[in-house]
């Protein structure tokens, strides 16, 4: 099998996790008229973009599956998520919590919360950057959990499938 083949079974195999890496987590929470519908999340380069290539997914997966085997091309990890609530509740509240792990083995943890006054539209996303000193404190993520609160209740929640499982090295 040719080194091409073998980078392109690879990227549909990220692609397939990927479609799915949100969709069958048993821990989902919704209340009525919430929801945290996706999560996206790739790392970014030297210039601290996702991508150089504009409307290819494929080629898009490629320069990311190049980004995850070259550690010293990363800079950081953008985290967009896609949310939804009913347009007249007041604040709400997107959170982010993290879990990596470092060159020590050690779980290490970050979070990020933005919080909207009105929400105008039905649906929106939110987009997380965790760059420089944050991105090498963190180390590799291994899960995450979005969670999104109204009135200072949690009213949707997603975590990745492995977010409540041991860390393993």
């Amino acid at each position: 099998m040719t080194p091409l083949r073998i980078a392109s079974a690879a990227v549909l195999l990220i692609l397939a996790g990927a479609a799915f890496s949100g969709c069958s987590t048993p821990n989902r929470v919704e209340k009525p008229g919430y929801a945290v519908l996706k999560v996206n999340h790739d790392l970014l380069d030297l210039d601290g973009h996702e991508t150089d290539i504009v409307g290819d997914l494929k080629q898009q997966a490629i320069y990311q599956y190049h980004l995850r085997h070259t550690p010293a091309h990363q800079t950081g990890e953008r985290f967009k998520v896609k949310w939804k609530a009913p347009p007249e509740v007041g604040p709400v509240q997107v959170r982010l919590d993290v879990r990596g792990l470092n060159a020590g083995n050690e779980t290490t943890f970050d979070n990020d919360t933005i919080t909207y006054d009105t929400n105008e539209n039905w649906a929106e996303w939110t987009i997380f950057d965790i760059a420089g000193d944050r991105f090498r404190k963190l180390g590799r993520v291994q899960s995450w959990k979005v969670t999104l609160s109204a009135g200072g209740q949690v009213k949707a929640e997603l975590p990745s499938a492995n977010w409540y499982g041991d860390i393993k090295p």
